[in-house]
């Protein structure tokens, strides 16, 4: 049996984020309006469940209209490459941050504790560093702050932020993406927040498959 697929240009979207001091381009605020796409081979919560968690910590989450499937945005793990398709199969946080960055290592330790408390087999939280040069810096700033369980994810090179730039997430820094367990984007959260939340954890248990 054959199955046809047909596709067509869906008009984009624009989202403007609320004004954020936490968000950070190199020390300075910064605000973005990402353009979105459309996909349908993704997990289907219900919006509105999703959109009603979007309240106190949760403020500043945008839940897109429809979920879009992002490409196989590529990185390091312990300084070995690996990819977003790696991760297929599970729910994800990817949140993008820097050791320069005062916003982000404010709010590692609750993305540690989000991580702890996950399902091990369902979600898990990418933090993914962007500083330049070797992983010393990162490594060592998991270390001192006992954030290790975060994993020490890296892309020292500037490509991992043109990636996100060209999706319309960035190039300001903390920026979060919440993924379902086919590789879609359901939402972003630009700036900084209490991670350790259990709206958040319903919210990935919501985008994962299993």
């Amino acid at each position: 049996m054959k199955f046809f697929m047909f596709s067509a240009v869906i008009a984009t979207a624009l989202f403007t984020a609320p004004s954020l001091a936490a968000y950070q381009e190199n020390g300075v605020e910064a605000t973005t309006k990402p353009v979105l796409t459309i996909n349908n081979m993704c997990v289907k919560p219900d919006k509105a469940k999703l959109e009603a968690l979007t309240v106190n910590e949760l403020a500043a989450l945008r839940i897109l209209p429809e979920p879009r499937k992002l490409p196989n945005i590529e990185f390091l793990k312990d300084e070995k490459p690996t990819s977003l398709q790696d991760f297929r199969g599970k729910s994800l946080l990817l949140n993008v941050w820097a050791t320069w960055c005062g916003p982000c290592r404010a709010e590692m330790p609750a993305l540690s504790k989000l991580q702890a408390s996950l399902p091990q087999n369902t979600s898990t939280v990418l933090a993914i560093s962007v500083d330049f040069g070797e992983a010393s810096k990162p490594k060592a700033f998991l270390e001192a702050t006992k954030t290790q369980n975060l994993g020490l994810y890296t892309e020292p090179h500037g490509k991992f932020m043109r990636e996100m730039k060209s999706l319309g997430r960035g190039p300001g820094i903390p920026t979060t993406l919440l993924i379902d367990s086919m590789g879609c984007e359901h939402g972003f959260l630009l700036g900084m927040t209490d991670w350790d939340s259990d709206r958040i954890r319903e919210i990935l248990k919501m985008l994962s498959s299993k």
